[in-house]
């Protein structure tokens, strides 16, 4: 036993000095779930490098002091130093022993164990949060009313709260209306809500979010800061969803109406036909995918899907509008348009379907001389291109010159081609310099110019303002003198001579 003890005794003197100038201690051993503790390490020297701690555990390091000192020790005067880690621990741990360097020497310091309870909540909680959800099982789509609430006690003195959201995985996510602060019994009660879109079938979870509660303290000196707001994080519950997929070929769950019309049904040649799709009810509106339209002997231009949704009574009621403009020069049919979703009510898939519409093209004398073909270029870009044609004797001596010239050579048929795209323009140009002069509103100048839409940069931005100041409320002023004198670069088209031989 006595050689026992020399050994213990032998032991205890070396490891001493690696203690001997450093120390660690936590702020609070034991604290709740939230809470922010501080570890501590102290060291005497002139010279002192803390370790690089980023981590105690699993937990972050959030915030670091240091702070400086003089102390007396064993009569002779001595610089000390300390520096503070914070960190917001949720569950017990142990805190490692940490190399700290003093004046050339490694020293290590103590490991220390933290102990964290779950606090307890009832009426004398001064902070409450949770998490709230209208309903647990639901369809792919479906929209889910998802509810942070948290309660401060009224006579708690709160200096802020910061919220933060959890991920919402395998979720579509949007915010809702800020919901008016309440007063309930002994609690103000502050609410945020989402509402989540589930993306794919099984059983979700909602991973639980965070509310920092900045608390006001007393008055009082610390060595470290002089701040007077204590940090306390709170974790709601989290919350499992089951759900379950839509037949296929569906993507749209909900309740909703569909209405197509046009403005009208007989128009004159190259006049626009406007056509409006109309979706309302209650579903998410992202997931109503943009329509097109495809007519074999008319250009279609669409405008972007606008779409709007409010939370009334915890029913997300939605709308979903489009608008497409028609141009032809001869009649022709809007198809049957389709719209599919899932009855939230029924259960059951429902189609929806608008009436065709047949349009009447009445013959424009404004193009008595030359009348502008309309030709689809592909499925995906429309555009409209321009074919001459004369009611005279004068293109059968132009193509005789041209023919002659081929025999003649290369170089007049260039010539030759040269004027004759030169007179085509001029030519073309005079009827339409009337009709946009004689315009009187915006409306009437841009069923003028959108036959001329994809001629140039220019026209393409005229013909944009045009549209947002008649559909979408816009005040652009468009000057008509400019464009009047400046008609002929709008209309510029580059003709390649190659195609005129053909």
């Amino acid at each position: 036993m006595k050689i026992l003890g020399r050994y213990l005794f032998v032991s205890i003197l070396l490891l001493s000095p690696l203690f001997a100038n450093v120390k660690a201690y936590l702020s609070q051993s034991l604290i709740l779930e939230g809470d922010e503790v501080s570890l501590v390490i102290e060291a005497n020297g002139d010279s002192v490098k803390f370790p690089k701690i980023k981590k105690i555990s699993k937990y972050k390091i959030i915030s670091r002091s240091i702070s400086r000192s003089m102390v007396l020790v064993n009569g002779k005067m001595e610089k000390k130093l300390s520096k503070k880690y914070i960190f917001k621990p949720r569950k017990d741990l142990r805190v490692p022993s940490f190399d700290v360097e003093v004046d050339g020497e490694m020293y290590k310091s103590e490991p220390l164990k933290l102990v964290v309870k779950k606090e307890i909540k009832g009426k004398s909680s001064p902070f409450i949060f949770e998490l709230k959800v209208n309903k647990n099982r639901v369809y792919i789509g479906e929209p889910l009313i998802t509810s942070f609430i948290f309660k401060q006690r009224v006579d708690v003195d709160l200096a802020e709260a910061n919220f933060n959201a959890p991920s919402f995985n395998n979720f579509w996510a949007k915010t809702t209306q800020k919901v008016p602060n309440r007063v309930e019994g002994d609690y103000t009660i502050y609410e945020i809500n989402y509402i989540l879109y589930p993306q794919k079938s099984g059983t979700l979870e909602i991973k639980s979010g965070r509310m920092d509660a900045g608390i006001l303290k007393p008055k009082s000196r610390d060595f470290f800061s002089f701040e007077r707001v204590k940090w306390k994080s709170l974790y709601s519950n989290s919350q499992k969803i089951e759900v379950k997929s839509l037949p296929s070929g569906v993507t749209n769950f909900g309740k909703f109406t569909f209405k197509v019309s046009v403005d009208k049904k007989s128009v004159d040649a190259n006049e626009p036909v406007n056509l409006s799709i109309l979706i309302e009810g209650e579903g998410n509106v992202e997931a109503i995918e943009e329509f097109s339209i495809d007519i074999d002997n008319a250009i279609v231009y669409p405008d972007k899907p606008k779409r709007g949704e409010v939370l009334d009574n915890g029913e997300n009621r939605v709308s979903f509008k489009q608008k497409f403009a028609l141009v032809s020069d001869r009649n022709f049919t809007i198809p049957s348009l389709e719209f599919k979703y899932f009855d939230s009510k029924s259960h059951v898939v429902k189609s929806l379907k608008s009436e065709p519409f047949l349009i009447n093209v009445k013959p424009n004398i404004n193009y008595q001389k030359m009348v502008p073909k309309l030709e689809k270029l592909d499925n995906n870009t429309s555009s409209l291109k321009e074919v001459v044609i004369y009611k005279d004797s004068s293109i059968l001596n132009n193509f005789l010159y041209l023919f002659g010239g081929f025999l003649l050579g290369i170089g007049s048929i260039l010539l030759v081609n040269r004027l004759s795209i030169f007179n085509i323009s001029k030519s073309s140009e005079e009827p339409l310099f009337n009709q946009i002069k004689s315009s009187k509103s915006d409306k009437e100048l841009l069923n003028i110019l959108l036959p001329y839409t994809n001629r140039t940069d220019q026209m393409r931005e005229i013909i944009r303002k045009l549209e947002d100041n008649i559909y979408s409320g816009g005040s652009f002023k468009i000057d008509k003198k400019d464009l009047l004198k400046n008609l002929e670069n709008f209309l510029v088209v580059k003709v390649d001579e190659r195609d005129i031989l053909k």
